[in-house]
């Protein structure tokens, strides 16, 4: 849940030390659930970790932050910031689902990445010694061939990872240079 606190203390400087604790479990718990807090005393002096005589005392003071329909207990920034958080979570989902039934179906996003810079740029990727590295982006890490055939590497690439070294990386052999 975001908290800005300008507005937070804005709208509840006037509360007490006892009444800015109830509130902010009031509306964490608000947010955890990600429904309306239920209108009855004794469940919100529990989640206001209060009595319920302590509850009724500070209930006035903390009952103007909310609207009351004899339910439930509403709070309108935390209900458009669900909003908002639904949203990029629908989203997401949506956006997962198609890039897993694009891998179900033998087109991985990379590919079609790839098949769009095509279209864009008929030389993508350049002749050369491309390989996909660990950051998942073609690289010919700066090879390139020269006319008669030789390699040409101005620097070579770092070796990946693997557990026949002591270093984590693998022996690179790197071919004779003409």
């Amino acid at each position: 849940m975001p908290l800005y606190i300008s507005d937070y203390l804005a709208d509840a400087a006037h509360l007490s030390t006892l009444e800015h604790g109830a509130y902010m479990l009031l509306i964490m718990t608000y947010w955890q659930r990600g429904k309306a807090l239920p209108a009855s005393d004794d469940r919100l002096a529990n989640i206001a970790r209060l009595s319920v005589a302590d509850w009724l005392t500070i209930r006035p003071v903390i009952e103007e932050f909310f609207e009351c329909d004899g339910a439930s207990w509403t709070h309108g920034r935390i209900e458009r910031e669900l909003a908002v958080f639904r949203d990029k979570s629908d989203k997401a989902r949506a956006a997962g689902r198609a890039s897993a039934q694009r891998r179900s179906n033998g087109r991985s996003t990379i590919q079609i990445q790839i098949q769009i810079g095509r279209r864009k740029n008929p030389l993508y990727p350049p002749k050369g010694n491309w390989c996909r590295c660990r950051t998942g982006y073609l690289s010919n890490h700066g090879t390139t061939t020269a006319p008669d055939g030789a390699r040409i590497s101005p620097r070579m690439p770092r070796p990946l990872p693997s557990e026949n070294s002591k270093a984590g990386g693998r022996k690179v052999t790197t071919p004779a240079m003409s």
